[in-house]
This record gives structure tokens, sequence and C-alpha cells, in this order.
């Protein structure tokens, strides 16, 4: 009985320190931050060069990667600044870019044909469509 009572205490002990095992890696972490960070670079870039985007895409795709990385600092039991000061990057990006494309929406129904060249410091070869 008393071998039985140490075995038991000793599995439980086995199970409990599985348990706390990460399941992610410090490679994992840097993989994701880089993946995140990736992301909010080439959608400066895009947001830089094309007037009009598919924002549901966009945020459907940062949403996800900011979850895989969320779960790797979580499971390392890691702070998430480095992740909170790309999700303000990302947002002041897109909030930006939210205020570009209306002015130019604005700017291309104010448009007296039907399709105008725009000119200036962005967008130099858009042209406005009408929808």
């Amino acid at each position: 009985m008393k071998i039985k009572s140490t075995l038991l205490i000793g599995a439980a002990c086995i199970g409990i320190i599985a348990c706390e095992t990460n399941t992610y890696t410090e490679q994992d972490r840097l993989t994701a931050t880089a993946n995140l960070n990736a992301f909010v670079d080439s959608v400066e870039t895009s947001l830089k060069t094309t007037p009009t985007h598919d924002w549901s895409a966009i945020d459907s795709r940062f949403d996800s990667l900011e979850s895989r990385a969320d779960k790797v600092y979580k499971d390392l039991k890691m702070e998430i600044t480095e992740i909170e000061l790309i999700e303000t990057r990302y947002e002041t990006a897109i909030e930006n870019a939210k205020r570009i494309e209306e002015n130019f929406q604005k700017n291309c129904r104010n448009a007296s044909s039907k399709h105008r060249k725009v000119v200036g410091n962005h967008f130099q070869g858009t042209y406005c469509h009408q929808s």
C-alpha cells in the first residue's frame, strides 16, 4: 500500500511538472514577433503606394499573427510590451491610411471626368474608379 501511494504521488508530481512545461520556445517567440513585425512593415509599405485596401483581409491577417504571438508570449510568461508596440504602430498606420483613403474617395467623387488622374506625393499614376 505504501508503495502504491508513493507511486501515485510520484506520478502526480511528474504530471504537474509536465503541465508546466512551456509549449513554445524562445525561437517561437522570435519568429512570432518577426512575422508580426514583417506584416506591419509590408502593410505600411502598401498603404503608401495604394489608395484603397481590403481592410477586413488586412485586419484578419494581423489578428491571426497577433493572436499567435500573444499565445507564445503568454506560454513563455513574458511581457507583451513588444507586441503592444507593434500593435500601436499598426493601428496608427491603419488610421492614417483610412483618412487618406477617405480623402482619395472624396476627391474621386468630386472629379469632373469619369477617370481623372490623381497627382500628388502619394498615388501618382493612380486613377479614380467610378463605382
